[in-house]
Parts: structure tokens; C-alpha cells; sequence
């Protein structure tokens, strides 16, 4: 099982509907990492949010790592009364939490209203490639055992048939980025403007360390969620 963490709403009000972050985090941290700038921006600005936060390190989007967080994000179900959930994660996360809304079982895809992927890509066999990252390299690799196949499996542009339409997409990416190139995150833009699924890019300055402002996550965080708010 993954580690996990659960902060509920700091606020609950009748007129909004109670909403869950689902956070994946990055490839070598932990369920902490949305504990700093995410959860103030939460916190500060939409306190009726709650945020589940896991994740096991070096994942990529197994199949493990993605039926466990059905169970975990049931269990939270049966607790709390969640009508939204906003997938969201950071580079490895980021594309865990796309993977994800592709292949939820179809109780949990009604729920979600979008996927905010931080410094993502699409398509892990071309991030392979890309990356100037040796650590990122030799992660995948492990992972997959260097399989155009299991790339494909663990990848959201590969399976974007299966991603509901409703879904939206908000892509934050880093203009210095070379552990996740930026063109990694322009080609999912493009590949849900194909597919006709609603999307959003947020260009930040700096490089993958740098964490994006909180004005950022919240605007992104606003365009997933206000919108829909009945």
C-alpha cells in the first residue's frame, strides 16, 4: 500500500460542493510533498477542498500504484461526502495523476472534474529519451525494463481514447525544465486539442526544482474547479 495522508476541508459550506485534491507526488519524495506552497494555496484560497495525498517512489503509473489508489480514494469516499475530485500531481506524479484519469473505474471518472499535471509528460518512452536527467533516465528504465510496450502502458497520450471528455486538462510547465523538457508538456496540449478534451497551459519561469508561484496554482486550481461550481 501507498503511504498516504488525508487533510480534510478546512471549511465546509452547503452551497459548494464538497471537492478532494487527489495529489501524486514527484519520483523520489513522499505523501508530504503538497504540504508547502500547494496546501497554503489550498488552504488560503479554497478552504472547502480537502487533499489526499500518495504515492510510492519510482512508480510511473504501474498498475499497482494505480489500483491501490482506487482503494485508497474509496475508502476516503465512504468517509466524507466528495462529490468533485481534482487529480493532481508533480513530474512522476503529474503523470500518474493522467494515466489515472484514463484508467479509474468508471464510479471514480464521474467524479473528477480534471487532471493538473505539474511539469508532466505524456509519453514516458519520449521523456526517455529527452531527459537530461540521468537519475530520471535509469528510474524509467527500471520501471519498464526498457519496454516500448510498458511505456506505452504506463503513458497518457498513447491511451488518450479512454480519457472522458468532461475531463479537464491544466498543464503547468517550467521554461528551463531539462529534467522534463517543456515540449513534453506542449505535445499533451496538443494531443487533447486533437481529442477534444479542454486544456489549459501555464508557462513558469525556471527549471524543474523550482516550485511555481502560489498566484499559479491557484489560478490553475481556479480554472479546474470554478467553473463547475453549481
Amino acid at each position: 500500500m501507498q503511504e498516504c495522508w488525508l487533510s480534510p476541508p478546512s471549511l465546509m459550506e452547503a452551497q459548494i460542493p464538497p471537492t478532494l485534491i487527489v495529489y501524486s507526488h514527484g519520483m523520489t519524495s513522499s505523501y508530504k510533498e503538497p504540504f508547502g506552497a500547494i496546501g497554503a494555496a489550498v488552504a488560503s484560497e479554497f478552504p472547502t477542498f480537502g487533499i489526499l495525498s500518495l504515492g510510492t517512489p519510482n512508480a510511473w503509473a504501474s498498475d499497482a500504484v494505480l489500483k491501490d489508489t482506487t482503494v485508497v480514494l474509496r475508502e476516503v469516499l465512504k468517509k466524507f461526502p466528495v462529490k468533485r475530485v481534482i487529480l493532481m500531481g508533480s513530474s512522476m506524479g503529474g503523470c500518474t495523476s493522467l494515466v489515472y484519469a484514463e484508467k479509474a473505474p468508471e464510479d471514480i471518472k464521474e467524479k473528477v472534474l480534471a487532471v493538473l499535471a505539474i511539469y508532466p509528460a505524456g509519453d514516458l518512452y519520449k521523456l526517455e529519451k529527452l531527459t537530461k536527467s540521468k537519475d530520471v533516465r535509469e528510474s524509467l528504465l527500471n520501471a519498464t525494463q526498457g519496454s516500448k510496450e510498458d511505456y506505452r502502458h504506463r503513458s497518457f497520450i498513447p491511451q488518450i481514447s479512454e480519457m472522458p471528455k468532461h475531463i479537464k486538462v491544466c498543464v503547468i510547465s517550467a521554461k528551463k525544465d531539462i529534467f522534463v523538457p517543456p515540449v513534453l508538456q506542449k505535445d499533451i496540449i496538443k494531443a487533447c486539442e486533437k481529442n477534444g478534451i479542454p486544456n489549459k497551459l501555464i508557462e513558469v519561469p525556471g527549471d524543474h526544482g523550482s516550485i511555481p508561484a502560489q498566484r499559479r496554482i491557484v489560478s490553475a486550481i481556479d480554472y479546474c474547479s470554478h467553473k463547475n461550481l453549481k
